[in-house]
């Protein structure tokens, strides 16, 4: 039993510092996306590649603000006394969205709202 009990620490430690890592990975990469997006010029874009860039900035919008930009680690262990032999170890990630958006989202709604007014110059029929 005490075995069981120190493999499960051993993973739960490996998991807590190694889940920091992958979660800042995930947050230079959308990052790269948002730049990237952003550095494109619009105004030398064709009609269908506006409309595309328009949804693209959408979809990057959407996603952004669904991954959040904070993250947090929590741990617990516990048992209870009315249980047999119980006991557990767990450990979980969680995401949180701050108010008023964040990673890039203002930039990408700025450039949503250009894009719009350039479909609307050229008489498109802005979605």
């Amino acid at each position: 039993m005490q075995r069981k009990k120190k493999i499960a620490l051993a993973f739960l430690a490996l998991l807590v510092l190694l889940t920091p890592l992958g979660l800042s990975g995930c947050a230079n990469q959308s990052k790269n996306e948002t730049a990237a997006m952003l550095a494109q010029d619009y105004r030398k874009m064709d009609n269908d590649e506006l409309l595309l860039y328009y949804y693209r900035l959408t979809e990057e919008i959407d996603r952004t603000e669904r991954s959040g930009s904070g993250s947090a680690v929590s741990i617990g262990i516990g048992g209870g006394s009315w249980s047999w032999g119980g006991g557990g170890v767990g450990a979980g990630v969680s995401t949180t969205t701050p108010v008023g958006g964040g990673g890039g989202t203002e930039e990408l709604r700025n450039r949503r709202a250009e894009v719009r007014a350039e479909m609307q110059r050229r008489g498109m029929k802005a979605p």
